[in-house]
């Protein structure tokens, strides 16, 4: 595989032991893709930048609170109707 900046990447799990420090410093370029890291054949992980973790975070979490209020409004709609 060769490491270059790109929308997708894959390597095997074998092959990301090995060059693990080529594709730390490759995903924390800006604007680098993620590297998939499979084994047998299937996806196992995805290695990405941290800014990347934390904005996919972030959002999972706005969604999860987002969620939480449904509910809530949810159950409170339920409780007034009564």
């Amino acid at each position: 595989m060769n490491i270059t900046t790109s929308d997708e990447r894959t390597v095997t799990a074998e092959e990301a032991r090995s060059r693990l420090s080529e594709l730390l410093e490759s995903v924390s370029q800006e604007d680098a893709g993620p590297v998939t890291i499979t084994a047998d054949g299937k996806p196992v992980a995805v290695l990405v930048s941290s800014d990347v973790y934390e904005a996919l975070w972030e959002a999972r979490m706005e969604k999860d609170v987002g969620e939480i209020f449904a509910e809530f409004d949810e159950v409170n709609r339920s409780l007034t109707d009564k």
